[in-house]
């Protein structure tokens, strides 16, 4: 999927998620925030995103 630049947008979330890089970011950003847990985050980064827990 090609990815639209977002540096020029009005809307400062749209800028935010430009220089934070990928999309899903601001999301567990979020996530970490508002409290969900650690180990449900870990599972969705781990399946969803492919990323691996140290």
């Amino acid at each position: 999927m090609k990815r639209t630049r977002l540096e020029e947008s009005t809307c400062p979330v749209a800028r935010s998620l430009d220089i934070i890089g990928d999309w899903w970011s601001l999301l567990i950003v979020r996530d970490a925030r508002y409290g969900v847990a650690v180990d449900i985050l870990v599972a969705y980064l781990t399946d969803e995103a492919g990323i691996r827990a140290a």
